[in-house]
């Protein structure tokens, strides 16, 4: 006896002489993937980006049309206000600048000056040591010539002994 479960039954006709309706294929059981950032729509930032690549002059002309609608908006008073604000914040920026520049300057011509007397000592110094190596050697060089000297002497004096 089949068993009922796996026992195929007969494919049912459609009322009316229709087909039969096509089965919807069965849903799976994991969950479809949502789509990655990469797949999905551009963001806005981006759209915006591109649009100002295909269209800069456009881009320039709103950017203008903007500034000169803002302007408008303005009380006649507020963009000077502005501007001198402006103007005084960039006196005091490079007032600060220069006074900076200075004290670098006082700074490096002073470790300069520092150096060189550091120089000029090691200088002194290893002159110092070098005349006094230059007195040391030319002393020990006398010292050994006289000992040559000597030692040929004894030699020629012991030659002159060994001969009579």
């Amino acid at each position: 006896m089949p068993n009922s479960k796996t026992a195929k039954s007969p494919a049912r006709k459609a009322p009316s002489g229709r087909k039969p309706a096509a089965k919807k294929p069965a849903a799976s059981k994991t969950p479809a993937k949502p789509r990655s950032k990469s797949e999905a729509e551009p963001t806005t930032a981006e759209s915006l980006t591109e649009f100002a690549r295909k269209r800069p002059g456009l881009v320039v002309g709103g950017a203008i049309f903007a500034g000169l609608v803002v302007g408008a908006l303005m009380p006649r008073g507020a963009g000077r206000k502005i501007v001198r604000g402006v103007a005084s914040a960039a006196a005091i920026s490079s007032e600060a600048g220069l006074t900076i520049a200075r004290q670098a300057r006082e700074k490096t011509l002073h470790a300069a000056d520092e150096a060189g007397e550091q120089l000029r000592d090691i200088e002194g110094r290893a002159s110092d040591s070098a005349r006094r190596i230059g007195r040391s050697t030319v002393a020990a060089a006398g010292t050994a010539r006289h000992t040559a000297l000597d030692l040929v002497r004894t030699g020629l004096n012991l030659l002159a002994t060994l001969k009579r």
